[in-house]
């Protein structure tokens, strides 16, 4: 009996929980599996982001903003506008929003507020997030509206607007700063999809591997797909038992987010991952069944003991 359990995204991919029970009467020997892909579509969404900058030369003040789509597709029909209440009384909705297009990879400046708009300000006021508010179109005519707001404040630095126009004020932090991490499935099967044309018209992607399955017991493992751009498909595992006996898992519908520039993507294909370490699993190999058995049972031994 097979079953998935969930599909999460501790990798920045897709990974699919797999459980597989044994209700025979010998042991199951999992030596192959196969991914089908039954529809495979790049995602045409724009992922839009935003930084900002403060010129300051010739004590202008002024704050640029900067829009960048590390989506797969164009932004059509964008309106930005800022919203910050407290830039209202200043600042016009047309000095505070842009319109236009933003380009699947492009990095452009799409707003300039001038610091001398807020000479009549009475005080200080801590400028903690550059408050958005988006609607744009994708290449498929798709309609998004969102909100974002940008953090201006850092480890060393405020931004605050007064009668002087924007300016950034050092500050002193001290302390300690700690970094998370995620414990990860004691093992984890990766596949990598780097050719999309190629995987289009039902062409499969072939992986062995090894799971022994003693008579009544359950196995656990973890399948993660990567791509190398934001997709939507759907797929089907084929998984190879003995020397015969073939278990194909539902279809079911993945999406994969990967925009360009994406540094939380850290998938190789051909990998198995094993807490901190990895090694690399036989993609597309030519071996049958009784050889590849032979050889994937010393690997079994060898990492069982950990």
């Amino acid at each position: 009996m097979i079953r998935i359990d969930k599909i999460y995204e501790d990798l920045g991919c897709p990974v699919i929980d797999f459980k597989f029970q044994n209700t025979g009467d010998a042991t199951a020997f999992l030596w192959k599996f196969v991914i089908d892909f039954i529809e495979i579509e790049i995602d045409p969404e724009p992922v839009l982001s935003f930084d900002y900058v403060v010129n300051s030369q010739k004590r202008t003040n002024e704050l640029f903003v900067f829009a960048a789509n590390d989506g797969h597709g164009d932004a059509k029909d964008c309106k930005i506008e800022i919203t910050n209440a407290y830039l209202l009384p200043y600042f016009t909705e047309e000095e505070r929003s842009f319109t236009g297009i933003i380009k699947s990879g492009e990095s452009i400046p799409v707003l300039k507020l001038k610091g001398s708009n807020l000479a009549k300000m009475e005080s200080d006021v801590p400028f903690e997030t550059l408050d958005l508010k988006l609607d744009y179109a994708d290449i498929k005519g798709k309609q998004y509206s969102s909100t974002q707001k940008k953090t201006t404040s850092s480890l060393y630095e405020d931004l605050y607007i007064s009668q002087n126009g924007f300016e950034k004020r050092s500050k002193y932090t001290g302390g300690l700063h700690s970094l998370s991490c995620i414990a990860e499935p004691r093992e984890i099967y990766c596949a990598l999809i780097d050719d999309l044309p190629y995987l289009r018209l039902n062409t499969p992607k072939t992986y062995k591997f090894a799971r022994e399955i003693k008579p009544g017991d359950t196995d656990y493992f973890h399948i993660a797909i990567g791509c190398t751009k934001s997709a939507i498909m759907k797929v089907r595992f084929r998984f190879y038992i003995d020397k015969d006996q073939i278990v194909d898992s539902p279809v079911f519908e993945i999406k994969m987010w990967n925009p360009k520039g994406n540094k939380n993507f850290r998938l190789k294909d051909g990998e198995i991952l094993i807490h901190d370490s990895s090694i690399s699993i036989e993609k597309e190999g030519n071996l049958d069944y009784g050889e590849y058995k032979e050889k994937l049972l010393s690997y079994m031994e060898k990492y069982k003991k950990e």
